[in-house]
């Protein structure tokens, strides 16, 4: 028997990592790895459809050294999506934790005429400093009011999502997104008065980067934040008190 594709069970579609990630109860790597195999381990193939096969799909993970994600529209960075980090970060992390190495993870952008293959921390480098701290597109998105708050915190949500996954989201991202949304005067009342509740997601994704292990704040800037996300919280009361 053939078996060409992994996924989900016939009639479902991606996986539960992005629960774990967006509610943040996860203790340890390795449940993020747990729900991504559980997800994707189903077999597809000539006269198989969704078949489980678990074991197999593990022999397959441990002899992998590559793992690639096609890029194939201007529309999006790897920042921009959380199926980034769900199924290249969920691939890739799975790959380590199966074979017991990391596997090289590479982005092939097809955007332009020559085809461009790159490590994928040039690629999270390309989408932080092209969108995420971007000023024009911080400012697109403000005028965008609630939902462009919202996108601006999933942005951040995401890259906390490839942190956990691929890595290589290095200390001045996260020192920066604090610097230039959620500390800046301008930007972070902008946000404050047409979504709370995306400033305190922001915040709260911050505080968990540096939990996690993901950035090495200051001390400094970690007393801000928490300030920050103390000043949301009483807002928030008496808005809706």
């Amino acid at each position: 028997v053939i078996l060409r594709i992994f996924g989900p069970p016939e009639g479902e579609y991606a996986t539960t990592l992005t629960n774990l990630i967006e509610t943040g109860v996860w203790k340890s790597e390795a449940e993020l790895v747990q729900a991504y195999l559980e997800s994707m381990r189903y077999a597809y193939g000539e006269k198989v459809r969704g078949s489980e096969a678990q074991k197999t799909f593990d022999a397959l993970l441990s002899k992998v050294d590559v793992v690639a994600q096609i890029r194939d529209s201007t529309d999006y960075e790897i920042t921009d999506l959380d199926h980034y980090y769900e199924f290249l970060g969920g691939l890739a992390k799975s790959v380590e934790s199966t074979k017991g190495a990391k596997p090289m993870v590479l982005v092939a952008d097809t955007t332009k005429e020559r085809i461009k293959v790159e490590d994928v921390g040039e690629a999270i480098k390309r989408g932080v400093i092209t969108r995420i701290l971007n000023p024009k597109w911080i400012n697109g998105m403000l005028k965008h009011g609630y939902s462009g708050a919202t996108k601006i915190a999933d942005r951040i949500e995401y890259l906390l999502g490839l942190a956990a996954t691929v890595g290589h989201v290095e200390d001045w991202m996260w020192n920066d997104v604090a610097g230039k949304i959620v500390l800046d005067e301008k930007v972070s009342e902008i946000i404050k008065k047409e979504n709370p509740w995306a400033l305190q997601k922001m915040v709260r994704r911050l505080l968990e980067a540096n939990a996690r292990g993901y950035w090495h704040a200051s001390e400094e800037l970690l007393e801000k934040l928490k300030r920050k996300y103390q000043e949301i919280e009483t807002f928030l009361e008496e808005m809706t008190g």
